[in-house]
């Protein structure tokens, strides 16, 4: 999306999920005897949309224009066939929408059912807090894909993170 400069508004749950909570629980958990041999989900009951994250890449300093998916689409599918650029052709994949809303419905779903109180029961009883997913967190995020080359560096100066927990508006 940040490639293109435009993402599809999507109301999609993420599975969003630090990995530095996921790899202090996986060693918590695998320590507790009473614990083997169990399924665990790591997942972030207040995991933000899509769209969310979108908004925190703009706050961020990203130029990106959220669009409805159909315009979108349209945006992507004009961007290879005028600059030919192969890295968005994987973007294709998304491309009609009527293929992957299915999947995204499906995986929001799953993340809303999802169960994760026995997980949840057994980081407690480690002392292990999930740090949940805000804009502080997205912001570090950005700041490491930047630092790493992953990402360009944002067009405009960036806005500081939230200091609040949850996702700034926009």
């Amino acid at each position: 999306c940040i490639d293109v400069g435009a993402g599809p508004d999507l109301a999609y749950k993420t599975f969003l999920v630090p990995v530095d909570h996921v790899s202090a629980a996986v060693v918590a958990l695998a320590k507790l005897p009473a614990m083997a041999n169990r399924s665990f989900h790591l997942l972030e009951p207040q995991a933000p949309t899509f769209t969310e994250v979108l908004q925190a890449a703009k706050r961020f300093g990203f130029a990106l224009d959220i669009l409805k998916r159909e315009d979108w689409e349209a945006k992507v599918q004009t961007i290879i066939e005028q600059r030919q650029v192969d890295e968005l052709l994987p973007f294709l994949l998304l491309i009609p929408g009527e293929f992957l809303d299915p999947f995204l419905e499906a995986q929001s779903l799953l993340l809303e059912d999802a169960d994760s109180r026995q997980t949840r029961s057994a980081l407690d009883a480690a002392s292990i807090e999930f740090p949940g997913v805000d804009d502080a967190l997205l912001h570090r995020c950005f700041e490491h894909w930047v630092r790493s080359g992953f990402l360009p560096p944002p067009a405009r100066p960036l806005q500081e993170p939230s200091t609040r927990r949850g996702l700034a508006e926009s």
